[in-house]
């Protein structure tokens, strides 16, 4: 290895923020800061290799100086043709290429090349701070302070192709993917996030390795592998020490570190040329990567992706900290450049290094692991390549199969050109036929080989003058209406069932549920018969709630966002056909992903991440999972489906005379069955607005006057959650000016959301026809009380286990304030099982166990505001020490 570093490279204003070499390896472009503007130099390449032409004064060193940019240049970067350069500073973008034109540069000094402003892209609002050219200099990507990631289309600029906006601090380094697919960056928000070029969604988002670095450098530069593996990213922390980690490509796994430097590591540089392994012992193909590493230790590493130890290192190589590498196309050179002004370059040979991969080696490398060759004509690249396959196994069996179709079709053509016999073809039975007039019209005739005709023959049809198309017409219309089937299908299901079955089929009910008997039936129907049925029936004579049932309409669509599907889909589009032949079909983008045949029409259809439920006609509700398997059997009901909701692992149905059902899709059981609604909704005109599930599986139910209310299976009773008539305590003035809380306003949980929901419905509501109160100050404080124990009971009921900290803490300064210490002492002793209600899992007992602690520990840091409850704050602050012990 050979190391120089060439004093007479230096910018007028001292540091140098970054280096770029040539693809060619002519030239090398370094941008920095000039006197009060920012400064690009293009310097020769040839002094540096050699010290003759160094030391010969006839050399050109310095080809140009631009100085077009006002502050300082934070980054260059060569397009991977050497036709344009990029540089970046405040706010700007500026394109350069080779103009014929000369130009002087500021000072009036002549430039031996050429180099004119092409373009100047202004998209960020501050300091742009890196920059990236994709493999085929079709995309160039910035980033900067802002936030903001920025791609420009390269073949028209100044169009725009994306903007990233999800980080949530200045973005420091980018890198692409070398086969097209991705997109990375690193950002002071203390991630590192992967973009999908095909849609530019976030693919993966990183952020262990970096949680507890700190204060960071001003860039973060990162590097993806050339064949592709890996990316290296740089200020990581593991166990206290700076690291750059390694990421792999596949499962996106961090388990690996290039360890070693004293300080954080600053900037990435991966070798852009494969390389055989240079061991002895290496009789396989199974190519090499190396990758440099600069720190703000003022050090350098080259690591080997064959070799547990660092190919080198040069301690001490600056003064200040390296900011930017660069190797050369061929892969034997490496630059360095550091904040102290220089710069520093490495020589490397074949011995040192190994041999290089040829451009036919590393075609055959790119074909076997990904099926494709990143280095194409240039007229043929594409935005990104989108169907790049990423495991190997399963490349090499899409060959294979698509080498047994063209065998097969192969042969199939031959054996037809040569048999005189005609190939039967097995067709799929039609769902409908109409059987034509001339039955000629529908022969279908060829010729074989050797010239004779072959008529294939034509089923016709047999004396039933039904057909199949109207078979399931007639069955989906007895299923659908017929009174005498449905009526001796429900007498068979109850054979095993109970009795209210039989009630409802001997007795016409006023509204689905009365008790008044039809003239008709009582001449059919034995005294005995009626009077049993009538003794049933007044066991649900509550349940005389008639909802609306949804019309029957053509077709029902459902968007569904974020959905946890095989395959790099984020949103789908969910249809129901109501045909002769009803059928759901799901897709992504206009593209099919999955379809599936229904037993009877859809009234509605409800979906989340996972799963998909439609209700049907024949009182039946169908599940999907989001991948279009059927989840659980047909679920037969008593009604129609009149509301039907998802959560994220329950499905919730109100049949329309109110019978509520919950079932858990995941663990595929019913959580709650047949429970009516008609104490919440009764005989009034409420309107049931929306519907809830909480998170132990539990029906929330959202009223049109604004109220909320939850069903608890351990009191079996229906919960208030909120009453929306209560204007008093909607509008309560709680002193909050005495009241002393980490947090200003609420946390935004299920409580939350429903309350919120209720005082927008509420609105209209005034004192005069709501069960206001009126009050004065002194009764404040026991509204607020009566509010306040409200809250903590319904965030209680739902397992909110943030809000219930949040009001119970609440409640604890006003209890503290009105010195109750016989009501904090109880409430300091219920806290722990009331953690064990919410953490009902046995594998959540250390978790509910530590937040009570914790939560105890917050009321006897409340106790100790109050002077006077100094005993009550010495008792329970002993009592938590021996249950911690």
């Amino acid at each position: 290895m050979k190391l120089i570093k060439p004093n007479w490279i230096k910018h007028q204003g001292g540091s140098i923020y970054s280096l770029d070499i040539h693809p060619d390896g002519s030239r090398l472009a370094t941008g920095g800061a000039g006197n009060g503007y920012g400064e690009i130099c293009i310097w020769n390449m040839i002094p540096v290799r050699t010290v003759e032409e160094e030391e010969n004064e006839n050399c050109d060193k310095l080809l140009c100086r631009m100085t077009n940019h006002t502050d300082c240049v934070n980054c260059v970067r060569w397009s991977s043709n050497g036709n344009y350069l990029a540089s970046c500073s405040v706010g700007i973008v500026i394109i350069w290429h080779k103009s014929i034109e000369s130009t002087i540069s500021f000072g009036g000094s002549r430039n031996v090349e050429n180099w004119g402003s092409l373009h100047t892209l202004r998209s960020h609002k501050e300091d742009v701070l890196d920059l990236a050219w994709n493999m085929d200099d079709s995309m160039l990507a910035a980033a900067g302070i802002d936030g903001i990631i920025v791609i420009w289309n390269a073949k028209r600029f100044p169009e725009i192709v994306s903007t990233i906006s999800d980080h949530e601090g200045s973005i420091k380094g980018l890198s692409w993917d070398p086969i097209g697919k991705y997109l990375a960056s690193q950002s002071v928000d203390k991630s590192l996030r992967v973009w999908r070029t095909i849609d530019w969604k976030q693919e993966v988002a990183i952020t262990k390795p970096y949680s507890k670095t700190g204060e960071t450098s001003f860039f973060l530069r990162i590097s993806w592998s050339p064949d592709g593996q890996c990316l290296v990213s740089s200020h990581a922390d593991n166990n206290a020490a700076p690291v750059a980690k390694i990421i792999e490509r596949r499962g996106w796994k961090f388990n690996r570190d290039f360890v070693g430097h004293e300080k954080a590591v600053c900037s990435v540089k991966f070798n852009p040329a494969l390389f055989h392994e240079n061991i002895a012992t290496a009789n396989k193909f199974d190519p090499c990567c190396y990758c440099a590493l600069g720190s703000r230790d003022c050090s350098v590493s080259v690591w080997s992706t064959a070799l547990q130890r660092p190919l080198v290192v040069i301690n001490n190589l600056f003064d200040n900290t390296i900011v930017d590498l660069s190797w050369s196309l061929s892969g034997n050179e490496l630059l360095a450049c550091s904040l102290d002004g220089s710069i520093a370059y490495f020589s490397f040979t074949e011995t040192e290094l190994g041999k290089c991969l040829s451009e036919n080696e590393k075609a055959k490398f790119f074909h076997k692991h990904y099926g494709i060759n990143p280095k194409v004509d240039e007229n043929e690249m594409n935005v990104g390549n989108t169907f790049v396959v990423e495991n190997p196994d399963v490349f090499r069996n899409q060959v294979e199969t698509k080498k047994m179709q063209q065998a097969l079709s192969h042969r199939t053509e031959s054996e037809s050109t040569c048999n005189t016999f005609s190939t039967p073809v097995i067709q799929k039975p039609a769902v409908a036929r109409i059987i034509p007039t001339n039955v000629k019209d529908r022969q279908i005739e060829r010729k074989t080989g050797d010239g004779r005709r072959r008529i294939t023959p034509f089923t016709i049809a047999t004396s039933h003058k039904t057909t199949i198309g109207d078979n399931e017409n007639s069955l989906n219309a007895r299923s659908d209406s017929s009174p005498v089937e449905s009526s001796e299908l429900e007498r068979k299901r109850s054979i095993n069932g109970n009795v209210d079955h039989d009630a409802r089929k001997k007795i016409r009910f006023k509204d689905a549920d009365t008790s008044e008997v039809t003239d008709d039936d009582k001449h059919k129907k034995s005294d005995s018969d009626i009077d049993l049925a009538k003794s049933v029936a007044l066991k649900r004579v509550y349940s005389k709630v008639v909802l609306p049932v949804p019309e029957v309409v053509h077709k029902l669509t459902l968007q569904i966002n974020s959905a946890k599907i095989t395959g790099n889909v984020d949103s789908l589009t969910v249809e129901v056909i109501n045909d002769s032949r009803s059928k759901i079909k799901c897709t992504s983008n206009g593209k099919m992903l999955w379809d599936s045949a229904l037993n009877s029409k859809a009234v509605s259809v409800a979906g989340k991440r996972s799963f998909i439920c439609v209700a049907c006609c024949n009182k039946t509700i169908v599940t999907f999972s989001i991948n279009g398997r059927r989840l659980l059997p047909v679920l037969q009901l008593d009604e129609t489906v009149a509301i039907l909701h998802c959560s994220d692992y329950h499905v919730l149905a109100i049949t329309r005379n109110g019978d509520l059902y919950i079932w858990n899709c995941v663990l595929k059981c019913n959580v709650i069955s047949r429970q009516s609604i008609h104490s919440v909704v009764g005989d009034s005109n409420l309107k049931i607005m929306d519907t809830e599930v909480s998170q132990d599986g539990l029906p929330i139910l959202c009223l049109s006057d604004g109220s909320a209310y939850l069903f608890s299976k351990r009191l079996q009773n229906w919960i208030l959650l909120y009453d929306g008539w209560d204007v008093s305590v909607r509008n309560i003035c709680h002193p909050s000016t005495t009241i002393q809380c980490e947090r200003s306003l609420p946390p935004r949980g299920q409580l939350w959301s429903l309350q919120e929901r209720s005082r927008s419905q509420t609105k209209h509501l005034t004192p005069g026809n709501a069960k206001g109160w009126t009050f004065d100050n002194k009764s404040d404080d026991l509204l607020y009380m009566q509010y306040l124990e409200n809250q903590i009971n319904a965030s209680l009921a739902i397992s909110s286990i943030d809000e219930y900290e949040y009001w119970l803490l609440l409640y604890i300064q006003l209890l503290t304030k009105r010195e109750s210490e016989n009501k904090i002492e109880e409430i300091f002793h219920v806290v722990s099982s009331e953690y064990q209600r919410m953490f009902h899992d046995d594998s959540k007992l250390m978790q509910s166990a530590d937040g009570s602690r914790k939560l105890q520990k917050d009321i006897i840091k409340v106790v100790g505001n109050c002077p006077r409850l100094e005993r009550l704050y010495s008792r329970l602050s002993d009592e938590l020490t021996e249950i911690s012990d």
